[in-house]
């Protein structure tokens, strides 16, 4: 769950928190994953 001041919040099934995280990090991780697939697929496309 995405805070309204831009934390992510990870819970277990009883509700514990197992992380947390800055949204900023979040958007690297995608911007990264996204990156990595752009490359990949230009690769099986070469």
């Amino acid at each position: 769950m995405l805070s309204p001041v831009g934390w992510a919040v990870a819970v277990d099934d009883g509700g514990r928190v197992t992380g947390v995280v800055s949204q900023q990090t979040i958007g690297e991780a995608i911007r990264a994953a996204h990156a990595a697939g752009r490359a990949e697929d230009e690769k099986v496309a070469g």
